[in-house]
């Protein structure tokens, strides 16, 4: 406890720790939608345009699903909030701000 830390979570953390369970949260709700659209579009007996664009958007849904994983670990596993906003550089105009 001398060392500034609350119950060993670095006091920085709760800065970032809203936008890391958020995207953690969005994670799941993509995933689910995203697999959800692509189970349902191939479980169907024929097979035609309409099923290829459902699978077409599960797949975007799943994309973004994975995007916000990424983000919710790096904000996660980051030392600091500058390693946190260094790593998710990649990310533009869409990087979350917890300053």
């Amino acid at each position: 406890m001398q060392d500034g830390t609350i119950l060993g979570i670095d006091p920085s953390m709760t800065k970032r720790m809203p936008v890391a369970l958020f995207t953690l949260g969005l994670f799941v709700f993509f995933m689910w939608l995203g697999l959800t659209l692509v189970y349902s579009a191939l479980n169907a007996i024929e097979f035609g345009p309409r099923q290829y664009i459902e699978v077409g958007v599960g797949m975007v849904f799943v994309t973004l699903a994975v995007v916000n994983l990424a983000v919710s670990l790096t904000c996660f596993l980051a030392r600091s909030d500058e390693k946190a906003s260094r790593s998710l550089r990649w990310l533009g105009g869409f990087r979350p701000r917890w300053h």
